[in-house]
């Protein structure tokens, strides 16, 4: 598995991103849960936001952003992670049986 860090440069939002969020915010939190995406962040102004994907290769850090729903509101720019350490991966995976 591989790091990758996705920096967006976000569009002013509509009437139309709005409706968009909610579908987008369940595949975020469906990745989030997965071990996919490590963290997701979107700065106050509203205009960039930051992805830190673990997976394979790149193409399927591009696969998954372009299926975005709010894909129209946003470029990005993807790039490997040598290193990505956080508090979080710290901690004992929790087991569910």
């Amino acid at each position: 598995m591989g790091s990758f860090i996705v920096h967006l440069d976000l569009a002013p939002f509509d009437a139309d991103f709005w409706e968009l969020l909610p579908a987008h915010r369940k595949i975020v939190n469906d990745l989030l849960v997965e071990g996919i995406i490590e963290m997701y962040a979107i700065n106050e102004d509203r205009s960039q936001g930051w992805i830190v994907f673990q997976v394979e290769n790149e193409n399927q850090v591009r696969a998954m952003l372009d299926n975005f729903p709010i894909r129209d509101y946003f470029t990005y720019e993807i790039h490997s992670l040598f290193i990505f350490n956080n508090s979080v991966s710290l901690w004992p995976k929790v087991n569910l049986n």
